[in-house]
């Protein structure tokens, strides 16, 4: 969740949080003939400064800021951003070898790194996903801070009474425990979270502050 300034609304106190229906983990992916694991992608990088870069959709956006922890958690890469207006043709360009590297959704990026057009070298979650096992996550390689993903969430007015909160929490955490639903949603590259609202509420503010810091240390602005 970027946190950029001049929002006009509060992400946590304009809102009362019912349930993350899950989160969809964004995956460092490279052209495959340009390194097969994070460290190695880290240490071309380092041994190439300003020779490489890495795809974004512009300064701001979730793509770009998972880029400057990575730079940050590696000690300072020297990897230029190429903004594109569209996330798909940053891929295209990645198929094509036209750059090296992308952040991006899994769901998107999975079928291409079936088919070899691209190779996934990291997850960017606290652990592996189910639907792409193989796939170690950049905390397992050494990244412990790079972690970067969307949510699903369900949100009700701000004061919305306890009660019809709690009710509804308790409905989508039963929907999402089903196994027949779980199957679908991780098949599609979603993580599944069935959680309790408070436990909400705290992910919400702890994402908020973690992406303002982030957004203030690389001095993004929203293109």
């Amino acid at each position: 969740m970027p946190a950029m300034e001049k929002l006009s609304y509060d992400p946590v106190k304009d809102f009362s949080h019912i349930a993350v229906i899950g989160i969809t983990p964004m995956v460092l992916a490279v052209h495959p003939g340009v390194a097969s694991s994070l460290q190695e992608f880290v240490s071309r990088v380092r041994a190439n400064p300003g020779k490489y870069s890495y795809g974004t959709t512009g300064a701001g956006g979730l793509v770009y800021l998972a880029g400057e922890l990575l730079k940050k958690q590696a000690g300072g890469l020297d990897i230029a951003d190429v903004a594109y207006k569209g996330s798909g043709q940053s891929y295209q360009d990645l198929m094509a070898g036209h750059i090296p590297a992308v952040i991006a959704s899994i769901s998107v990026m999975l079928p291409n790194h079936r088919s070899g057009k691209v190779r996934m070298l990291a997850v960017l979650t606290e652990k592996r996903v189910s639907s792409a096992p193989d796939i170690p996550t950049a905390v397992e390689q050494g990244f412990p801070g790079v972690l970067a993903y969307t949510f699903n969430i369900l949100c009700a007015p701000a004061n919305t009474p306890k009660p019809v909160i709690d009710r509804l929490n308790a409905e989508f955490v039963k929907a999402l425990r089903d196994a027949q639903n779980a199957q679908k949603l991780e098949a599609q590259g979603l993580s599944i979270i069935a959680d309790s609202p408070e436990h909400f509420a705290s992910y919400v503010a702890a994402e908020s502050q973690k992406w303002r810091k982030v957004v203030t240390a690389s001095g993004a602005k929203a293109d």
